[in-house]
């Protein structure tokens, strides 16, 4: 256990953090939405003792790349935009190899969710794959389509403004067109925990969902396990 947050923070301002909606584990009702296996497993079923996806992929910058949600619950959005952006690269061989958009996912999937008060994972991945997402760095960087718009957690940056979906490209790139510049994925799937190990391997980075309780916040190393009488705050959602 350690100190991860000032004395002061409140519960309610890690509350807002945790945006992550729907979290479940596999059980027999719910088996159906599960990736099981993939022709493309080792077949061998060989599990290596250690494994880091940025020794594997050296060409994408983007698995190393840790990205700031700011004091936004859009951790169902970052998370997602991220493990996509890094799988992209994976699956093009380092030919795509920049951060695609956390705020167009954030605040333009009305079906996914409810913006910085949270939203579904999985409905992330479901709207990657039936309307894409734009190409969008980290705030203030100007980078690609759409970059983040959420000021940095600690910055003194006003965040006052209403944020909502503007459905075009506002980068320093004015040459990059809002339409085309959507990517897909292929499909989207839960991951059952015997094929989470498998899919990293072979196609990189996922998102992870998990129910947070307060006395995670003191979490610094080895396993966790929950106290007794420790208070649930809320789903959080990571790379």
């Amino acid at each position: 256990a350690g100190v991860n947050f000032d004395p002061d923070t409140t519960e309610e301002v890690i509350k807002r953090l945790l945006g992550s909606k729907g979290v479940q584990i596999p059980n027999k009702n719910n088996m159906h939405m599960y990736k099981t296996n993939d022709v493309a497993y080792i077949s061998s079923g060989k599990i290596p003792k250690t494994f880091d996806a940025r020794k594997k992929w050296v060409q994408c910058d983007t698995i190393g790349r840790v990205r700031d949600q700011g004091q936004c619950g859009s951790c169902w959005a970052v998370s997602t935009s991220s493990a996509f952006a890094d799988r992209l690269c994976i699956a093009t061989d380092g030919d795509f190899n920049e951060l695609l958009s956390a705020d167009e996912i954030t605040f333009c999937c009305y079906t996914c969710g409810f913006g910085c008060d949270g939203g579904y994972p999985i409905k992330a991945w479901k709207q990657f794959s039936r309307h894409g997402l734009v190409t969008g760095g980290d705030f203030d960087s100007g980078e690609g389509c759409e970059p983040y718009r959420v000021p940095p957690s600690g910055s003194n940056s006003s965040n006052s403004y209403n944020h909502f979906c503007r459905g075009k490209c506002y980068g320093d790139n004015q040459n990059i067109s809002y339409s085309e510049d959507h990517r897909y994925t292929r499909d989207y799937y839960y991951l059952s925990y015997n094929a989470i190990q498998k899919d990293v391997l072979l196609y990189g980075p996922i998102e992870a969902s998990f129910e947070v309780y307060d006395d995670f916040m003191i979490y610094k190393s080895g396993v966790y396990v929950k106290s007794e009488n420790a208070t649930h705050l809320g789903g959080h959602a990571v790379k």
